[in-house]
């Protein structure tokens, strides 16, 4: 019988045979370790969330540990992003 993992611990793989740290651009969810989706961050291992890219800043690509800025000319009022606006 597999056990789950404990609060902020998880794995990767199915199949795993031990729990561990999920590392930052991951968030925890029921034992496993899940990337952080597009627009969205998470700096810290371990954490049960992911934060949402702040206005003037996004992230284009999943499992990342932390937001781009807005390059100049572009712009975005928005949270959550994935991209930033002409």
């Amino acid at each position: 019988e597999c056990k789950r993992c404990p609060g902020g611990k998880g794995t990767k793989e199915v199949g795993g045979t031990s729990c561990g740290e999920c590392p930052p651009g991951t968030f925890t969810v029921d034992g496993a370790c899940l990337d952080c989706p597009r627009g969205f961050f998470q700096a810290e291992a371990s954490k049960l969330t992911c934060v949402e890219c702040a206005a003037g800043m996004h992230q284009p690509a999943n499992r990342s540990a932390s937001c781009v800025p807005c390059i100049p000319g572009t712009h975005q009022s928005n949270l959550g992003q994935a991209y930033c606006q002409e």
